[in-house]
């Protein structure tokens, strides 16, 4: 909580000659937000750093417009988050006849009962 209070409100939307950018997610370690072209769908998101964010608000209560959000530095060093991995295709297609393979060689064989065995 502490980290956020030094955070720029995220439901002003960033006015740029290119269009409006409107928030769609924080980092709060990294000190990012990202920022999407559109209010309702989240994909291509672009990473803007905390001070960016915070110098285009002052510019747009200021009624200027930004070039372009790229324009400024932004943070080019994120790695590109994956929401899921898709299992899909990293099995082997014969993983079922090698193990039958190896089931048929490791048979247990059965002793002989002579009849003489005591029970236990």
């Amino acid at each position: 909580m502490d980290a956020q209070q030094d955070f720029p409100d995220t439901s002003l939307p960033l006015e740029l000659l290119d269009g409006t950018a409107y928030h769609q997610k924080t980092d709060i370690f990294r000190r990012i937000m990202w920022f999407s072209y559109s209010k309702d769908d989240a994909t291509n998101p672009i990473p803007v750093d905390v001070e960016r964010v915070k110098e285009i608000q002052e510019l747009n209560q200021k009624g200027v417009k930004v070039k372009s959000i790229t324009e400024a530095p932004i943070v080019t060093n994120v790695k590109k988050e994956l929401d899921f991995q898709n299992p899909i295709g990293t099995d082997s297609i014969t993983r079922f006849e090698d193990h039958k393979k190896n089931s048929k060689s490791k048979k247990k064989r059965h002793k002989k009962s002579t009849g003489n065995e005591k029970p236990q």
